[in-house]
């Protein structure tokens, strides 16, 4: 994500609320079909998406940009890109489509709100974004409701919102992508057994400076990164009503369910049977 991307985000979202709204044109969760790809499109209006599994990529700008559980990207208007599925592991995602409209004239699409630009961008708490981008997308959805639009609006303003401050927090090193790999490592295998020297020879990188620098990239250890991931990977298995407690944990790599159960609550301030009914 270069400097460039977070000061349009930051111009873009200057426009809210006094100067012009939001209105989301398309709103979609879907697990892509076999044939899925499309090449070059140019869109007229903005586009963002939330990755809630599998594998694909889009290309833009002579660079793929891996898509995987927890991604976000974000796309402007006016900036040709290209997308495909993996065909081993379906991509499912939510992506949303949104123009800039002025508020003295709510018809009237403010053709470029921006210079054409992208950003990807993935964060621990991958619940956060989840919850806003699926609320978005069922309140799409509600028939002739004349407080639809205003709704969308506001959760995708949120998204923004939430992405900008994100992007703020996160440390001014240069951001080093030979980790990357690393890190969805963790996320594609949260059962895997925790291996820093695996991880940092994947990195080519010493452990010790691996573990340092990972930590400093993105604010948690390698151990803990994993914690999230599974209790992330946890979440999800534990929407199958069929699944009982103790599959998860197995699934999971747990020793048994006493020690999920106790890390999850940890993570989450519930346990996961707990979860199930509150979500």
């Amino acid at each position: 994500m270069s400097v460039n991307a977070k000061n349009e985000l930051k111009k873009l979202l200057h426009l809210l609320p006094c100067e012009c709204h939001i209105k989301v044109h398309k709103a979609y969760n879907v697990t892509v079909w076999p044939t899925w790809e499309f090449k070059d499109r140019i869109n007229r209006d903005l586009h963002i998406c939330y990755v809630k599994g599998g594998q694909g990529h889009y290309e833009y700008n002579n660079k793929k940009e891996h898509l995987h559980k927890g991604k976000i990207v974000f796309v402007s208007n006016n900036y040709k890109h290209s997308g495909y599925k993996d065909s081993n592991s379906p991509l499912s995602f939510i992506p949303l489509r949104f123009g800039i409209y002025e508020n003295k004239n709510p018809e009237k699409q403010i053709e470029h709100p921006t210079e054409p630009f992208t950003l990807s961008y993935i964060h621990n708490n991958t619940r956060k974004y989840l919850f806003l981008f699926e609320n978005l997308y069922n309140s799409f959805h509600p028939g002739k409701d004349p407080f639809r639009q205003p709704l969308c609006g506001a959760f995708m303003t949120s998204i923004l919102i939430e992405l900008y401050n994100d992007l703020l927090s996160r440390q001014s090193h240069e951001f080093d992508h030979r980790l990357e790999t690393t890190r969805v490592f963790l996320d594609e295998h949260p059962s895997h057994p925790l291996n820093i020297d695996i991880l940092a020879e994947m990195a080519s990188l010493s452990p010790k400076y691996f573990s340092n620098l990972f930590k400093r990239q993105y604010g948690t250890t390698p151990k803990e990164y994993l914690v999230k991931s599974r209790i992330n990977a946890a979440c999800f298995l534990l929407e199958d009503a069929r699944k009982n407690i103790n599959e998860v944990a197995y699934e999971l790599g747990y020793s048994d369910q006493y020690a999920f159960s106790k890390q999850f609550k940890k993570i989450m301030e519930c346990s996961p049977s707990e979860y199930r009914h509150i979500k």
